[in-house]
């Protein structure tokens, strides 16, 4: 609002001069006629004598020949802004003549400062201005702009990214769709923000965004099984990487065999190790197994034979049937081939196949061959017989002796030098005695004599 007082002197001006703050003196407002702006500060002055001026409004008086301070005037800076932001503070602003002022600009959320115009000159996209000394009214305005983001799509090692991987959203604004794209072998797993969409479409964006799409290998499963008495290693379901290999070890318990390997339920034999090469997809291998199964031969060597089962199938830890070695007339039983001597025999916790040959052997029988004195027999002593075979004696007496008498098994054969057992089949004894020799000396008288 604009406040004048008009004082009419004479109608010449003489000067029109901005006197806010200055000393008027009478020598110099020497005038008919005075007008004071309040709004502008300046005054204006016609040629004559100013009898009395009455601007009592703006607290002072002013008259011919009296010095005078006036008040000091204020100034304004006019305040604005574009929609989406504010400048602080706003509008028509007073400030006293001389004095500073400063303005803060802040946007909405979502946007920031464009530029800000000081007088219609740009300052730049400032948040806070300040007039210093200011002696003139001024103007400053502020622009604002939405915010703009950078969404960035970055792909992992592994992979690629399909679809707009660098984009510009405004500010609330909606990406467009993109899919992290494994490569051959691989999956995707997740984004560096943790998110696990894909395709991805970011929404209401409020910030840049970078992330990185993330990959790992395929993983796929082999199950190993194994039926019990045996085991297969590793077991369970193993996670095997796309491409790779993974061996298996198949092993019975003891006293058991494998008894058939399965590789996707196709036999593959009773293998003991399997390995699945360049892997690409899921597979099973199950390993069965079955208990040892062992052979009892029970041979019989010459003389002889065998009597019960003389082969024989038995499981792991059972027990076989009883066997005799039977040996011919004339023969005896010796012992196994093992040497066992157990006749009958009977194999127990059978633990491996086992063949085994009854040894056979000819009876031997004794023959006791003895002399009484001034005699020999030969051979002498104990002599062994086998059966069925024959065996000779010489009996000899010593000088001047001779045989009396040979006993066999106690009964007399007469005075004999040489005896033979034939075809022994039981024990004997011989037995010779002996006696001196006696001579008869018989004395005859020839003719025409006498004894």
């Amino acid at each position: 609002m604009k406040r004048a007082l008009l004082i009419f002197l004479l109608p010449i001006v003489l000067f029109t001069e901005n006197i806010i703050g200055q000393t008027i003196q009478s020598s110099v407002v020497s005038s008919s006629g005075a007008y004071f702006n309040t709004e502008t500060g300046s005054l204006s002055v016609t040629l004559g004598e100013v009898v009395a001026g009455d601007f009592s409004a703006n607290g002072f008086r002013l008259s011919a020949g009296f010095q005078q301070s006036f008040p000091i005037v204020s100034r304004q800076i006019n305040a604005t802004s574009d929609l989406n932001g504010t400048i602080s503070p706003y509008g028509l602003i007073s400030v006293p003549d001389g004095g500073n002022q400063s303005f803060t600009i802040t946007p909405n959320s979502g946007y920031h400062i464009a530029n800000v115009l000081v007088n219609g000159v740009s300052v730049g996209a400032v948040s806070n201005y300040q007039f210093v000394n200011v002696t003139a009214n001024h103007s400053i305005h502020a622009s604002f702009a939405i915010n703009t983001y950078a969404l960035t799509y970055l792909a992992g090692v592994n992979g690629t990214i399909s679809g707009q991987a660098v984009q510009t959203v405004n500010h609330g604004g909606n990406g467009s769709s993109v899919t992290a794209v494994p490569n051959a072998g691989y999956q995707f797993v997740n984004w560096s923000d943790l998110s696990t969409a894909n395709p991805r479409t970011d929404v209401n964006v409020t910030a840049n965004l970078t992330v990185t799409a993330n990959f790992a290998i395929n993983t796929y499963t082999i199950a190993a099984t194994a039926e019990s008495n045996g085991s297969i290693t590793p077991s369970g379901n193993i996670a095997v990487g796309h491409g790779q290999n993974q061996s298996f070890a198949i092993t019975a318990d003891a006293g058991y065999h494998i008894a058939d390997v399965l590789v996707n339920g196709v036999s593959v034999g009773a293998v003991s190790n399997y390995q699945f090469v360049n892997v690409t997809a899921n597979h099973s291998i199950h390993a069965s197994f079955a208990i040892n199964i062992y052979t009892l031969t029970y041979l019989a060597g010459t003389n002889g034979s065998i009597s019960g089962q003389a082969v024989q199938t038995v499981n792991h830890g059972g027990n076989g049937s009883a066997v005799t070695a039977i040996p011919n007339a004339g023969y005896q039983f010796v012992n196994w081939s093992d040497l066992s001597t157990a006749n009958p025999r009977t194999d127990v916790n059978v633990t491996a196949n086992l063949t085994v040959t009854a040894n056979f052997a000819l009876n031997t029988y004794t023959i006791v061959a003895t002399v009484g004195a001034n005699g020999s027999i030969t051979p002498s002593g104990n002599i062994a017989v086998g059966h069925g075979q024959n065996q000779s004696f010489a009996i000899t007496p010593d000088a001047g002796y001779h045989i009396a008498n040979v006993l066999v098994n106690g009964v007399s054969v007469g005075a004999v030098s040489n005896y033979q057992f034939v075809n022994v089949t039981a024990n004997h004894s011989i037995h010779a005695s002996f006696a001196i020799n006696t001579y008869t000396l018989t004395y005859l008288a020839g003719t025409n004599g006498s004894i």
